[in-house]
């Protein structure tokens, strides 16, 4: 068996700082995120056909110095099959089991939580759960699903982890974008989404360098304290969640 492997590294999460961890990055996604920080791995290219065997040589050769495998990428779900041997050959070896994800595929999602082989996920929250802003924040319509359906997939998904919050280890992400995503009333919708999800939620800042969008390059990332500022006033609305900011 291959898979699309854009690349093989060590990781770091909030929850697992102290800790390496190693990242095995899947080639592909279903958005299209103008604001992607890995654009090159937002296609399936030849270059990245990885047998399954060589993936797995490079697990064991780290797991003796890391303490969890994460997949990300791209979209680690949207390669079901390779992803649930690799995450099971990893807890067989001993290691912790994460995936950083959009949250687009429940039923992926699901079959690692009934397997019991996912220990963490780190899921992007990019937006309030409306359409508009969602669309302009990933692109993800396409003409075979509309960017509703997208958003109706995850919501599902977050239903999945309210069900799954006390044994699964969960870190939300929301990148902080000046004038796709920065208003505190944006913010606050997220916040009244996952408030009663146990987790943490990390805000991060739009580095305009690591994108490949010319428009998006232009925009000034925000500030530390425009972020701290921001955490300061969803935690006064929102007290119970865990903000962090990155």
């Amino acid at each position: 068996m291959e898979a699309y492997i854009g690349k093989i590294e060590p990781v770091s999460s909030e929850l697992w700082k102290g800790n390496l961890s190693i990242g095995i990055y899947f080639a592909g996604c279903d958005y299209n995120c103008p604001s992607c920080n890995t654009p090159e791995f937002l296609q399936t290219k030849e270059e990245y056909v990885l047998s399954l065997k060589e993936v797995k040589k490079a697990i064991k050769e780290a797991a003796s110095q890391v303490h969890a495998v994460i997949f990300t990428g791209g979209e680690p779900t949207l390669h079901r099959q390779q992803l649930i041997n690799l995450a099971s050959y990893a807890k067989d070896l001993g290691l912790k089991v994460g995936i950083n994800t959009n949250g687009s595929k429940t039923e992926c999602i699901r079959s690692l939580l009934s397997l019991g082989i996912l220990d963490f996920i780190a899921i992007d929250i990019k937006t309030p759960l409306t359409e508009d802003i969602f669309q302009k924040a990933t692109r993800s319509r396409t003409f075979f699903k509309t960017s509703n359906e997208q958003l109706h997939d995850y919501k599902n998904t977050l239903k999945l982890l309210r069900t799954h919050d006390k044994k699964l280890e969960i870190e939300f992400n929301t990148l902080i974008i000046p004038s796709i995503i920065s208003r505190k009333e944006d913010l606050f919708e997220i916040a009244a989404q996952i408030e009663d999800i146990n987790s943490i939620w990390t805000l991060l800042p739009f580095q305009p360098e690591s994108v490949v969008n010319k428009r998006f390059k232009e925009i000034k990332p925000p500030s530390m304290r425009f972020l701290e500022d921001l955490r300061y006033a969803i935690k006064k609305k929102y007290p119970k969640l865990r903000i962090f900011v990155d």
